[in-house]
């Protein structure tokens, strides 16, 4: 889109997001003509390509919205709660093809990072450099 500004697409892609999106990206691309634009990028559920299709024309005004059906690849995953820095939070260990992680839950460590004022990738070191708990 070559018509919109990066209020727009902020506020369109909010929109998305609450209407079902599972992730809405943009980046800045060279449109027809020389011009700067964004490649708005989507990912939904079949179900959702209708809405979120209308949502996309009716709030930047494009003309047009093109979109294919993927393939997905997802390892196994389990969420469980653990103890970090005296707070139960989610993790969420995952496997594929016999290897395996463990990673605590986004918006868990977020909240943790502001309640406790700690940078959130201080918090992510110190779950990895703990051996996956800390106390």
């Amino acid at each position: 889109m070559d018509h919109v500004s990066g209020e727009i697409m902020a506020h369109t892609a909010g929109l998305l997001m609450e209407k079902g999106a599972l992730d809405v990206s943009w980046v800045p691309v060279f449109m027809k003509k020389g011009r700067p634009g964004y490649r708005l990028t989507v990912l939904c559920k079949n179900q959702n390509v209708q809405e979120l299709t209308d949502t996309i024309i009716i709030n930047t005004r494009t003309l047009g919205v093109r979109y294919q059906e993927m393939k997905r690849t997802i390892a196994s995953r389990q969420v469980s709660r653990v103890d970090f820095l005296g707070t139960a939070v989610d993790q969420k260990t995952c496997e594929y093809k016999g290897r395996s992680f463990t990673k605590l839950e986004y918006e868990a460590l977020a909240a943790l990072s502001r309640e406790k004022n700690i940078p959130l990738i201080e918090l992510m070191d110190m779950f990895i450099v703990s051996g996956r708990k800390h106390e």
